[in-house]
């Protein structure tokens, strides 16, 4: 527990003016278990708790993109059509108001144009699961 005292430097005089006072050359030892502690131990330790969080916010982050393309693909699937034509994406996107955002008809056909990656004119599923990611697109 001293050691820790002296890495986290709270109280560090607490602990080393006692050995200090008995001899002069102590300092060498709590400047090098600071000096270490300090620069090296608590930044690999801030390291290794930041690497964990961001492991753990990308696992949470594809987790509920996983959620989203699910839930657009059985939006899809009830429209109970192979393919998505214009009129029915302008229909759809008006229906839902928030979603488009009142974007004009420009708007959304260029939305359309950005799903429609095989140029067909008509969403396939595989196009529609990128919907969420066209909304932001201004």
């Amino acid at each position: 527990i001293q050691v820790f005292v002296l890495v986290t430097s709270e109280n560090y005089p607490n602990v080393m003016f006692p050995p200090y006072q008995a001899n002069r050359f102590s300092f060498i030892y709590f400047f090098v278990v600071i000096y270490f502690g300090l620069w090296f131990f608590l930044n690999i330790l801030l390291g290794i708790i930041l690497d964990f969080y961001f492991t753990k916010a990308k696992q949470q982050v594809s987790a509920e993109v996983r959620v989203e393309r699910l839930g657009l693909c059985r939006a899809f699937a009830s429209l109970q059509q192979p393919e998505m034509t214009f009129p029915l994406f302008r229909r759809i996107m008006r229906a839902g108001g928030n979603l488009a955002g009142g974007a004009s008809d420009d708007e959304l056909k260029f939305q359309f144009s950005l799903l429609d990656a095989r140029g067909e004119g008509a969403l396939a599923v595989v196009d529609f699961v990128d919907l969420r990611e066209v909304l932001y697109v201004k």
